[in-house]
């Protein structure tokens, strides 16, 4: 079944589920091996850094707002924000570092660290960054243009594909949520996501520094604010 399923969104039952655990979920149950966790010391250290939200008693809920609107914040609710300091302490910038080096990090401090801009497409040859394409749009769709159709797609790569092994339109990618996916539009020649070929109009879990080929092209995703990719030589 996890072999044809998409992996289900966990807020769908939990609204207050951190994204990161969500991430973790995601690269556990991967469908490439490339992408999962390569020990079970990584993915239980992932597990450790997630700062899960407090469980809180409806009644006594109830009663820290009923104390707060009357300005007396009881003994509880002392205890309480220590806690949630103390849990705060635990998560140190260590963990949080080696969180985002081991999960496919969530798109939003991509966004911070550039406004108006969602990722990269990276264009390389003999070991030489050649060109990076920005990805400017929520959806964008990855193909060749037609002149005389008229027709161009969001992220033209006819200029590294003098063969025309790319569709016109090829590929698309979202950012949905916190997170990147990729999917075949039925192009001819197919999409490949590092080894894996791409059933058509299936999408696949996109990570920084993963390997797109497109027809014959192959391009690299690049997500702003994450650490550096090395052009492969």
């Amino acid at each position: 079944m996890h072999s044809a399923a998409i992996i289900p969104r966990m807020k769908q039952y939990v609204h207050d589920v951190p994204d990161e655990l969500q991430a973790i979920v995601d690269s556990a149950l991967a469908k490439e091996p490339g992408r999962r966790f390569a020990t079970v010391n990584a993915f239980l250290t992932a597990l450790q850094s997630i700062e899960l939200p407090p469980t809180i008693n409806p009644v006594e809920y109830e009663e820290t707002l009923r104390e707060a609107e009357l300005d007396r914040p009881s003994t509880d609710l002392t205890n309480e924000i220590a806690l949630q300091n103390q849990i705060s302490r635990q998560v140190t910038p260590q963990h949080r570092e080696m969180l985002a080096n081991s999960l496919p990090l969530p798109a939003v401090q991509a966004l911070a660290a550039q406004p108006g801009i969602y990722a990269y497409l990276r264009y390389e040859k003999d070991g030489k960054l050649i060109e990076r394409l920005p990805i400017k749009q929520k959806n964008v769709t990855i193909g060749r243009s037609d002149p005389k159709r008229g027709y161009a797609p969001d992220i033209d790569l006819s200029s590294f594909d003098p063969n025309k092994t790319i569709s016109r339109q090829h590929a698309r990618i979202r950012f949905e949520e916190t997170f990147f996916y990729i999917e075949d539009v039925k192009s001819h020649n197919k999409t490949r996501l590092g080894e894996l070929v791409l059933a058509p109009l299936k999408a696949e879990l996109l990570q920084h520094g993963d390997w797109i080929t497109f027809g014959n092209v192959r391009m690299r995703f690049e997500l702003p604010g994450m650490k550096e990719l090395t052009t492969d030589k």
